[in-house]
Order: C-alpha cells, then sequence, then structure tokens
C-alpha cells in the first residue's frame, strides 16, 4: 500500500534534482556565456580611470586572451555535456523513454535561446555595468580551471609559434565608429573628421597642394607700383618672390611685413624682406609635412617634383580642409567638388584628389593608380581619354559614363558623372 506514495516521494525528488540541474547549467552557461562578449581589446581602456582594478583585471585578461577562452569553454563544454546528459537521465527517469527525442528537443531550444542569445545579448548591451564584475568571476574562473588553462596555453603556443598578437586594427577603429555614429553617440561631423584623419595618413602633398598654375607670385622684375597693385587686389596674404620664373624662387613674403616697411620707411624692398623658403617633395605623407610646420613659424611650403621644378604650394589651411572640410577664408568661398544632380547624375570638379573619387563612388581601385601617374579626377580623365580631353569627350569605367564638360586651358575644370543602370 505504501509504493504510489513512495513513487511519488521518488518522483517528487527526481523533479527537485532535474530543476537544480538545469537551473545551475542556465545561471553558469547565462554568466559565463555573457562574459565572453565583454573581452574587446578596447575594452580596459574605459575602466582604467573610473575603475583601476577593474581595468587592470581586463587588461591582464586582454593581454593573455588564451586563459579567460580557456577557462569559460572549459566549464562551458563541461556544463552543457554533463547538464544535458544529467537531465536527459532523470526525464527518462520521471517521464520514460518516448519523451527523450522530444526532451532534447527543447533543451537544445532553450539553451540556446537562455544560455547563447540572451546573455551575449545582455553583454552587448550592459557592458559597462557587467564587465568589472565578470572581470572578477572570471579571474575566480581561472583559479578553478587552472589545470585545464595551462595545458589549453601549452597547446596555442605550439600551434601559434612565432606568430605575434595582432593589435587592434584602423579597420576595427573604423568599425567601432561607424556603430558609434549610427547609434547617436558619435556625430557625423566627428565620424567625417576622424574618417578624414585615417585618410590623411596615405595622402601625399602632391594630392592636396595648389597647383603651378594656380600659383600667384611677385616678379622682382615689376615695377613697385605693378606690386602693389597686385597685392592690393590678391585675396592672399603670402606670396613666392621670384625672379622672372616661378622655378627661380627667392622666398617668401606676406603682406604685413610690405605694408610695416612702408609705414617705415615710404616704400619698400622685396629682396630685403623675403625669407628662407621651405621645399617639400611631392611624394612626401601630409603627415610629414605636419610635422615640419610644427617646427616653423611659416606654414607654407612650395612642393617641388625629382628635378627641383616647382609644381605647387601647399598650407596649413589646405592640410586643415582636408581634415574638416572647406573653411572658407575671409574672401574666397569655397566651391562644392561634388554635386549631385536632380536626373541622379554628379557634376564633379575636375580637381577631386582620387581617394575621394574612389570613396565617393565605391571604386577599389583605378587603373595604375599605384603608378602615380595622376592624382585627381582630371588627370584619371586624361588617362582614359589618351589625350588632352576636349569638351564632350566621354569614356565608361566600371558601370560609370564620364563626360568633360568643361575645361580651363588645358585643364579639366568640370566632369558630368553617370551611373549606368
Amino acid at each position: 500500500m505504501s509504493m504510489p506514495f513512495n513513487n511519488r516521494n521518488n518522483n517528487h525528488g527526481s523533479s527537485n534534482i532535474l530543476f537544480r540541474l538545469f537551473s545551475f547549467c542556465f545561471i553558469y552557461l547565462f554568466h559565463f556565456r555573457g562574459s565572453l562578449t565583454l573581452l574587446h581589446e578596447w575594452l580596459h581602456w574605459t575602466f582604467k580611470e573610473k575603475k583601476p582594478k577593474a581595468g587592470k583585471i581586463l587588461e591582464e585578461l586582454k593581454h593573455r586572451i588564451d586563459r579567460p577562452l580557456a577557462a569559460i569553454l572549459t566549464l562551458n563544454t563541461s556544463a552543457h555535456t554533463f547538464g544535458a546528459a544529467g537531465v536527459g537521465a532523470k526525464v527518462v527517469e520521471i517521464f520514460g523513454d518516448h519523451t527523450l527525442a522530444f526532451a532534447s528537443i527543447v533543451l537544445t531550444l532553450t539553451m540556446l535561446i537562455a544560455t547563447e542569445m540572451i546573455p551575449k545579448t545582455f553583454g552587448a548591451l550592459y557592458w559597462k555595468k557587467l564587465a568589472p564584475v565578470s572581470a572578477y568571476c572570471i579571474q575566480f574562473l581561472i583559479w578553478v580551471t587552472y589545470p585545464f588553462v595551462v595545458s589549453f596555453e601549452y597547446i596555442a603556443k605550439l600551434l601559434a609559434r612565432g606568430k605575434t598578437h595582432d593589435k587592434i586594427t584602423e579597420e576595427e577603429i573604423k568599425l567601432i565608429l561607424e556603430e558609434g555614429s549610427q547609434a547617436g553617440v558619435i556625430r557625423e561631423a566627428e565620424h567625417d573628421m576622424v574618417e578624414s584623419i585615417f585618410r590623411l595618413g596615405n595622402r601625399r602633398v602632391g594630392i592636396l597642394m595648389i597647383p603651378r598654375m594656380d600659383i600667384e607670385w611677385l616678379d622682382l622684375n615689376h615695377h613697385t607700383e605693378e606690386l602693389l597693385k597686385q597685392i592690393n587686389i590678391s585675396p592672399h596674404n603670402r606670396f613666392p618672390v621670384c625672379d622672372g620664373e616661378l622655378d627661380k624662387v627667392i622666398g617668401l613674403v606676406t603682406t604685413k611685413d610690405v605694408l610695416n616697411e612702408i609705414l617705415k620707411t615710404g616704400k619698400f624692398d622685396l629682396k630685403t624682406l623675403v625669407k628662407a623658403p621651405l621645399f617639400v617633395p611631392e611624394n612626401m605623407r601630409v603627415v610629414q609635412l605636419l610635422d615640419l610646420f610644427k617646427k616653423t613659424p611659416d606654414h607654407i611650403a612650395l612642393v617641388t617634383d625629382e628635378y627641383g621644378g616647382v609644381q605647387g604650394l601647399i598650407t596649413l589651411h589646405d592640410v586643415l580642409e582636408s581634415i574638416v572640410g572647406d573653411v572658407p577664408s575671409t574672401s574666397i568661398l569655397p566651391e562644392t567638388q561634388i554635386i549631385q544632380r536632380k536626373d541622379g547624375s554628379w557634376l564633379v570638379d575636375g580637381m577631386l584628389p582620387i581617394d575621394e573619387l574612389k570613396e565617393q563612388f565605391d571604386f577599389d581601385s583605378l587603373p595604375e593608380e599605384e603608378k602615380g601617374t595622376y592624382r585627381t579626377l582630371g588627370g584619371f580623365c586624361m588617362r582614359q581619354i589618351g589625350s588632352i580631353p576636349n569638351i564632350g569627350d566621354t569614356f565608361t569605367w566600371q558601370k560609370f559614363r564620364f563626360r568633360v564638360v568643361k575645361m580651363n586651358g588645358r585643364r579639366v575644370e568640370k566632369v558630368l558623372i553617370h551611373y549606368l543602370s
């Protein structure tokens, strides 16, 4: 007569064990699967000042990433294996063999949602709150599973012999910026500036310089009245001073120095006012030019080719514009280089640098760009056409049609670009 009562007790006890097994696996996996999401390359920097202890632990975990991974994956595998076996055995004991398949499906789906998707989502959304606590928990977990951690380290060293740890890459930083911009944490203007700084690292001086034909210079052989008239109507306040031609540069002079000399003596002599110019090669990196500008008060340089001829002029203002966009001076308003028209085409300035052209139209590369034979859209058009273009000349490149619509002498000034659907 006592058998039904004993069976009920046994079933009740088995149910308790089943519940405890499942709860243990769930709680353990929930916490440590979420912890995997927190092991970012850059995370420790966030806590170095506000929570230095947690930040230090996270930094150690980041530098020896194989240890936390070994600890978490060891217990993760153990919990999955023993949890599934234990829960399966208890299900069969309580409900019978015929329920095992159904119980396995339910257990798998529950584990997938409750111990994979939810904890990793929590880790991604609430990493600031979870990271300090998880740092201490992972450190304790490493101590508990130390024999497995050491074994994993040894195997990892054998497999990765001679390979150095990869640092965070530029692409990863760009991805973080993109995510921050989409989330509204980083403003669009800030995002664009950081992108421009990364682009600046690969740019050469020749891309940003004012071309030779646009340089305004003062000729020593001109009369004083002519020079004063030229200085007065010019929007610039600094000029190269040359002896008859641009390649014979004597130095640089500012309108302020000329005015001061006139106020003092009533006349001026350019030869006595010029300062030694800064010459840089056209293939110099822009970041190197910035270092030079830091060492000189005159933030202007003349750009030369391999033969010593002057090819252009570049100022700190030009470099600044490449980072923050067009910055109008007191007298010159910037012209937008890319204008999208109502029909879907683009009217593009011929002086648009090729790296910006590639970014705007998603080109991976352009023909022979690595040879440095051209730096702008105008140069690209000349290369594709094979000669100095005429207005109306057209060519096609990667589903885009390019048509020269305006010339300035021998220079391509405007190009109309159509997407060929």
